[in-house]
């Protein structure tokens, strides 16, 4: 991702040691979060929640509902598959969010 180059020259910059990989790190925006974040709930709700109801039920499921009460967990709970951790910082002018995928 290209915000991960953003991301090691903030490192470097401020002198903080940290490994990073492409396979092992998301480096996204405020709104790029946001929206991995809304495509993880609605495959998680297609693939873990509604399969799991019967056929009958599947009508009264309010998605969005159900994604405004995981919201309180934050987006690091469903985009950091490592340890459900969201880190920011702010580089030239933009906030970024870093979360540890392995």
């Amino acid at each position: 991702m290209e915000n991960l180059e953003a991301f090691e020259a903030y490192c470097k910059e401020n002198d903080i040691d940290f490994e990073t990989s492409q396979d092992d790190y998301l480096c996204l925006t405020d709104s790029e979060a946001d929206d991995m974040w809304d495509e993880y709930m609605d495959s998680y709700i297609d693939d873990c929640v509604l399969s799991e109801l019967p056929a009958q039920y599947r009508n009264y499921f309010d998605r969005e509902a159900f994604k405004n009460d995981c919201s309180y967990d934050g987006r690091g709970h469903s985009l950091a598959s490592y340890d459900g951790e969201e880190h920011e910082f702010y580089y030239d002018g933009v906030w970024y969010y870093i979360y540890r995928t392995n």
